[in-house]
């Protein structure tokens, strides 16, 4: 640990309280960079921190996150960490994903944080689908790096706005803000996605599922929260459309009893999507990096096998 990072965390607490304030959020960076990556002393001495490289304006940059936010998950590699994951160099890119897999640092990752303290997977893309500058003066090629408009799509948007939120991760955005279309928009200030990302919990989520009814790439998230309720993502990371009515959750993966009643609603449509026992078949499709974020919320009633309202 670089004690700089302590140091200065205590001067803006001691700053804060001299000043009666609330205390300053905190984000100390580097530190988890490098393995055994040291995620129990940022928590103490900091509120956000970030674990693997920028966001670049590109699908692959997205992907390369989520892959290292679910790595481990659902299965991790036992055992310690192996030498070329250790040592003082800063792992970037598949190495850092690799190391991320183990055991010891998944559990790491998924325990720490919470309330006070969260990862940090990087900015938000949302947005810089429609900015301006460099849009009309730089040509994006896969080498590039920086924000580069119109790089990545409406549905690869979503994805990232679901699985960030799901992530209690924070939402920083960096784009033109009066250049923001309305679709873009609407995801930013979907109150539902929010209200998940802040949830008060502040637990992180389990990647349970990579090949979800055997669709490779379809990816399933859980994130549970106040109350009993359950956020999951289905995301759509294979490049592949998945056709309405072939993928079929079961509830008890999501932690709900067979036997439990289960309200379902689809966060970013906005739309109630009724009470559902034991399982709940997806009746949209979900296009390639597309995403389906549904909120579950358990219901005190007795199931009599007939719906409100009939």
């Amino acid at each position: 640990m670089n004690g700089s990072y302590a140091i200065v965390g205590g001067m803006l607490r001691a700053a804060a309280g001299k000043a009666g304030r609330p205390p300053v959020v905190y984000h100390p960076s580097n530190l988890g960079f490098k393995f055994p990556r040291q995620f129990r002393e940022l928590a103490a001495i900091g509120n956000q921190w970030r674990f693997f490289d920028d966001a670049q304006d590109s699908w692959s940059s997205i992907e390369a996150l989520v892959n290292v936010m679910g790595a481990g998950q659902p299965h991790c590699i036992p055992g310690p960490l192996p030498s070329n994951c250790t040592g003082d160099l800063m792992l970037h890119g598949k190495d850092n994903t690799i190391c991320a897999s183990y055991c010891v640092e998944r559990d790491a990752y998924l325990g720490v944080a919470g309330r006070g303290g969260w990862h940090d997977p990087d900015e938000m893309l949302v947005g810089n689908t429609n900015c301006s500058y460099n849009a009309t003066h730089h040509a994006y090629t896969p080498h590039s790096t920086g924000m580069f408009c119109k790089s990545v799509s409406h549905d690869e948007e979503q994805l990232q706005m679901a699985l960030w939120s799901i992530s209690s991760a924070p939402l920083f955005m960096s784009t033109n803000v009066p250049a923001i279309s309305a679709a873009s928009k609407a995801i930013l200030l979907n109150k539902g996605a929010l209200a998940i990302n802040s949830d008060p919990l502040g637990r992180m989520p389990f990647r349970y599922a990579t090949s979800a009814g055997g669709i490779d790439g379809l990816q399933l998230w859980r994130k549970e929260l106040r109350g009993g309720d359950v956020a999951l993502a289905v995301a759509n990371m294979g490049a592949t459309n998945v056709t309405g009515g072939v993928v079929v959750l079961q509830l008890i993966d999501a932690g709900f009893s067979s036997e439990t009643r289960v309200a379902i609603y689809d966060v970013l449509a906005e739309e109630a999507l009724g009470w559902h026992v034991s399982e709940y078949t997806v009746g949209r499709p979900i296009n390639s990096h597309g995403v389906l974020l549904l909120r579950l919320s358990y219901s005190a009633q007795y199931n009599t096998g007939v719906r409100d309202g009939l």
